[in-house]
């Protein structure tokens, strides 16, 4: 895949424009943000993030002594959407999982999100002022209220 972030390509029949990619593995790995039932989504594509040999050297020892779910694009796909709908489910400002079909079918497993508007995560987390701020205003709330004061105060999304 050598499509620059912000170029245009097509991705399971859709026109779409480039949010994030991944060179490893199978390059298939990427983010793109497109039209879709008449609103805005984010289409998340799982990739393969290694050669299929140490993938599977790496599977049992991954499964079994480290407890993950799973290094496959599908299980990375599904451990995806479940850690989203746990973090909505808990009052964080996750997107939401939409349950829309790509137009044309596409073997590697997607996901389809709405796509929200404002910073990402990681540039939130490295700005040091707003990261203090946040900080202050979970500390304030000694009541309990700390997660809820840090979730508003940082009002992060994945993706722009």
């Amino acid at each position: 895949m050598s499509a620059a972030i912000g170029s245009a390509l097509r991705v399971g029949g859709l026109d779409a424009s480039l949010l994030a990619r991944s060179e490893r593995g199978d390059g298939r790995h990427q983010v793109v943000s497109a039209q879709l039932g008449g609103r805005e989504v984010v289409v998340k594509l799982y990739g393969r993030k290694r050669a299929q040999l140490p993938t599977l050297l790496r599977a049992f020892g991954h499964r079994f002594l480290v407890g993950k779910t799973g290094l496959s694009a599908r299980a990375r796909c599904e451990t995806e959407a479940r850690l989203l709908r746990l973090w909505r489910a808990h009052g964080f400002a996750a997107p939401e999982l939409l349950g829309l079909s790509l137009p044309e079918p596409i073997a590697q497993p997607y996901l389809v999100l709405e796509r929200i508007d404002g910073p990402t995560v990681d540039a939130r987390l490295r700005d040091p002022h707003a990261a203090q701020a946040g900080l202050e205003a979970a500390h304030k709330c000694g009541d309990g209220g700390g997660r809820q004061a840090l979730c508003r105060h940082f009002d992060v999304h994945l993706w722009r």
